[in-house]
């Protein structure tokens, strides 16, 4: 689901993984987001231990602007607390917050 050449998807963890949108505002996040979570829906791999029945993706995103200063660990801080609301608000969905 990621298109253009400079977009990057990398394994962060065990079951995450991360995507660096370069140039993507946090709608623009969103909607790629958005695609990726639905492609791992349609793929219909069956999982018992879900309610759903089938594996889903939960996603955190954010969406930050690089400034002088600025701490990227920042963005991957609140990325990941995005993550942990859309994981606690149910599974298979997207929450997103942005930082100035």
């Amino acid at each position: 689901t990621l298109t253009r050449p400079g977009d990057l998807l990398a394994r962060y963890g065990g079951e995450e993984f991360a995507a660096f949108l370069p140039g993507s505002d946090l709608k623009g996040a969103c909607l790629v987001a958005e695609r990726m979570r639905a492609a791992v829906r349609k793929l219909g791999i069956k999982h018992t231990g879900s309610p759903l029945g089938a594996v889903t993706a939960s996603l955190g995103v954010a969406s930050a602007l690089p400034v002088r200063g600025s701490d990227p660990a920042a963005l991957l801080k609140e990325t990941l607390h995005n993550l942990i609301l859309a994981k606690e608000g149910g599974r298979n969905r997207i929450s997103q917050g942005a930082l100035v």
